[in-house]
């Protein structure tokens, strides 16, 4: 929750009132071309546009269209920027040749016109003007990924250097700005910008071949009269007055012959979650490898992760949701939500507190860890003598089903699960680690064994303390505007504790459950192909 002044919400509710959006409409004749070329190469393959070949061809080449459609850069760097591999982009066209040859010439034409283009963005015109007329300027982009490359340029242009990149939540959270631009069409961007305005002038830079008919709608509504003309009448005043900019040489298209694109024609394809995901994290089906339950969060940037369900494992998480004073904590799955800061480790290992928790365990690790896999696979392994080749879901319900028979233990299938999985140090109570171990014949081994698993537990408790500490210094020494700009960040802890972590700003969790490996668990994946 974002808490503001009254004084904040009166002044916006003032602004809204006032407020005046500008239209500015520019135009580049080669984008104009690539633009309706790949619209009309997916319009003619229709339903086969969802073919792998295709989906893996098309798709980045309709996310980095979009982004030179979107980014105020110049065009080779946004191809820099997007990781543009024109190898594999010629390889797909070859190949192309022999698939589908109808389509053969459409798709190398359009390669040759993206790799041939050069120069500047159309939008960096307008708001090097911009920014003349104005002390600062704060410009919001729809790929957040290109954040930081639009933010480096914009210091190194003298135009520019008064322009800073924004994201909504800054202007939740900071109040009101100078200025404000946007970039791209208004209805791809947040309602939020154009509802609570945070300025009394808002800059839209878009294409001038985009047919857009959005304009504001009334949101406070004063009486019932109100409701019937919502679209003129405002209990804070009137709606932003809508100004529409066009230079001379740019309210010509370059074909009258092509018609106009919607807004919609220029979005990537939607991304979901897809196995070949897994593929690029190194992972591949086995039918004996060790698996959970798993929720599936989508998080900034395009990326993702899955984060273990069960209900003893935990993440480490920044929530700047409800204090000024970023919060370090840990947080089981069933309390994730959007807008909560994932702390994952991008460098030395998926697991920060393991690594850690073996160097404070010292001489004695190796042993510990011996017969922390040791007692599992006893477990497992008189499971499956007694049960059959079952896999390990199956193996928890019928154990779980014999210790709850002959009350030894009232342990659920799903803790049975979890204390056979390596993720899991020990149960939390001693009495059901006896009845286990009495299960797999090891009963005589209880008190050695207990006292062996507290040991490890106590380092990653150490662990987990020195890796918060740690990050609590420095996120102190830290500004966390690029984390609320950009919904990512990377800390550095030193590669002989805790190595980088990174914060990603959680955009969805799924309410399914996934039967995953419990290696993919806290593994950052890639959306994209």
């Amino acid at each position: 929750m974002n808490l503001i002044s009254i004084d904040t919400a009166a002044r916006i509710y003032e602004i809204t009132a006032k407020c005046e959006i500008i239209r500015h409409h520019t135009n580049d004749t080669k984008l104009y071309y690539i633009s309706h070329a790949l619209h009309a190469l997916n319009s003619a393959l229709g339903s086969e546009a969802k073919e792998e070949y295709w989906r893996q061809t098309l798709g980045p080449i309709r996310r980095f269209v979009f982004t030179l459609c979107s980014t105020p850069l110049p065009f080779d760097l946004v191809a820099t920027a997007s990781g543009i591999e024109w190898d594999i982009l010629y390889r797909q066209t070859r190949l192309c040749q022999q698939l589908y040859p109808g389509s053969h010439d459409s798709l190398l034409g359009l390669v040759q016109k993206l790799e041939c283009l050069t120069g500047d963005s159309p939008f960096i015109a307008p708001l090097e003007l911009i920014c003349r007329e104005n002390c600062r300027i704060s410009v919001i982009i729809h790929n957040s990924r290109m954040n930081q490359t639009v933010a480096e340029y914009f210091t190194k242009n003298t135009r520019l250097q008064n322009a800073k990149v924004a994201s909504v939540r800054q202007l939740k959270e900071t109040g009101i700005c100078d200025v404000l631009v946007t970039i791209g069409p208004c209805s791809l961007l947040h309602d939020y910008i154009f509802l609570a305005p945070r300025t009394h002038r808002i800059h839209v830079l878009t294409l001038n071949w985009i047919h857009e008919l959005w304009k504001p709608s009334s949101v406070f509504l004063s009486d019932s009269q109100s409701i019937k003309n919502k679209s003129s009448s405002h209990c804070i005043g009137k709606l932003p007055q809508i100004t529409d900019q066009y230079s001379k040489s740019e309210s010509v298209l370059p074909s009258q012959g092509l018609p106009n694109l919607q807004p919609l024609d220029l979005l990537p394809p939607v991304l979901s979650f897809r196995k070949e995901m897994l593929h690029k994290a190194g992972w591949y089906p086995n039918p004996n490898e060790e698996t959970t339950h798993a929720k599936f969060c989508k998080l900034s940037g395009d990326r993702a992760v899955f984060v273990s369900a069960d209900e003893k494992a935990s993440q480490l998480v920044i929530d700047l949701s409800e204090t000024s004073r970023p919060a370090v904590k840990r947080l089981p799955a069933s309390a994730l939500e959007p807008d909560i800061y994932l702390l994952l480790r991008t460098a030395g290992g998926g697991d920060f507190i393991a690594p850690l928790a073996d160097r404070i365990l010292g001489s004695i690790a190796k042993e510990r860890r011996t017969q922390q896999a040791e007692w599992k696979r006893q477990l497992i392994f008189a499971a499956q003598k007694q049960f059959g080749a079952l896999s390990r879901r199956e193996l928890s319900t019928h154990v779980s089903s014999y210790l709850c028979t002959h009350g030894f233990s009232k342990a659920r299938p799903a803790n049975i699960h979890y204390w056979m999985s390596s993720k899991c140090i020990h149960p939390h109570k001693e009495e059901d680690f006896i009845a286990v171990l009495n299960f797999a014949g090891i009963a005589d081994k209880a008190r050695e064994l207990w006292e062996a698993m507290e040991d490890i537990e106590q380092a990653h408790r150490s662990a987990g303390h020195t890796i918060r500490k740690m990050l609590l210094q420095r996120i102190a020494t830290v500004s966390l505007e690029p984390l609320k700009r950009d919904g990512m960040m990377s800390f550095d802890l030193g590669e002989q504790d805790g190595g980088i972590l990174s914060a990603f700003q959680i955009t969805h969790i799924s309410e399914e459950e996934f039967d995953i490996s419990v290696n993919l668990i806290g593994v950052l994946l890639d959306y994209e192909e």
